[in-house]
């Protein structure tokens, strides 16, 4: 197994090509959340067709779905500013 981070390796993709992510917020994009049984919930999510194209048809296309604290990126993204100046 790799001791490389997940997260290190989409960063380092974002610094290659910003355009290798799309985006869909969910405070906008969302059109249904709802909890399920045995822990688990549905969450249907908006998204151009396009995207939803290259998930059909473009078996190197892949969804996640990453949900993060706002506060804490926010910290984070202060604190990174702050080493870099």
């Amino acid at each position: 197994m790799s001791d490389i981070n997940a997260f290190d390796v989409l960063k380092r993709m974002c610094l290659d090509d910003e355009r290798t992510f799309k985006m869909f917020p969910g405070d906008t994009n969302f059109i249904e959340a709802r909890q399920g049984n045995e822990g688990w919930g549905k969450v249907v999510m908006a998204v151009d067709n396009g995207t939803l194209q290259e998930l059909s048809f473009d078996d190197q296309t892949v969804c996640v779905l990453l949900f993060y604290n706002m506060d804490k990126y926010r910290e984070t993204e202060q604190k990174i500013l702050k080493e870099t100046e």
